[in-house]
């Protein structure tokens, strides 16, 4: 009978592999940073054809019910088709989800009314100020608490409300009422 020695078996990593891990984290980094792009692009297109729509068909909760109806049919087509996965749910989710739609929708109403009242800048304003109050709200009304990064998160946010402000008051019909004035 031959008695085999273990040995520690020490794991190497070699440079590459140290490159290949950072080319996964650049690549992921990317990536978030091209969603992130695409998203603010859109949104851009969105609130400049949206004002467009709203300057030549001034029914603001009529434009956003048949927006948010042309969404939900495109993803139940979606689901239909299989072009998408449909979501596994019960009615648990549902109820805990429909506080988060009936928010979803009171705000992109709101938003849709307030691109139709006031200059596209002027709305910017308060969609600037959404990851702040969001937090802040959060914070101080339902007692979450974040860590310290996601304030620190905010710093930044801060010229950029200030500059959306900056851009609404120098709007050429700007006034604090959110009436647009005629010249």
């Amino acid at each position: 009978m031959k008695l085999r020695a273990q040995k520690n078996v020490i794991q190497c990593k070699t440079k590459e592999d140290d490159g290949l891990q950072s080319l996964e984290e650049k690549t992921q980094k990317l990536k978030i940073s091209i969603y992130f792009a695409t998203w603010w692009a859109l949104n851009v297109v969105f609130n400049i054809y949206n004002k467009k729509v709203l300057n030549a068909f001034s029914y603001p909760w009529l434009t956003s019910t048949l927006s948010l109806a042309t969404g939900s049919l495109i993803m139940l087509i979606s689901w239909a088709t299989k072009i998408a996965e449909t979501p596994k749910t019960d009615f648990q989710f549902w109820k805990s989800l429909f506080p988060v739609v009936v928010a979803h929708t009171i705000g992109h109403v709101a938003a849709t009314v307030s691109v139709s009242k006031v200059a596209v800048s002027f709305t910017h304003i308060s969609k600037s100020g959404e990851p702040s109050c969001s937090v802040l709200v959060s914070r101080f009304l339902l007692g979450e608490s974040f860590p310290r990064e996601v304030y620190l998160s905010l710093i930044p946010i801060i010229p950029i409300i200030g500059g959306c402000a900056l851009s609404a008051i120098t709007e050429l019909n700007f006034n604090m009422t959110g009436k647009e004035m005629v010249l």
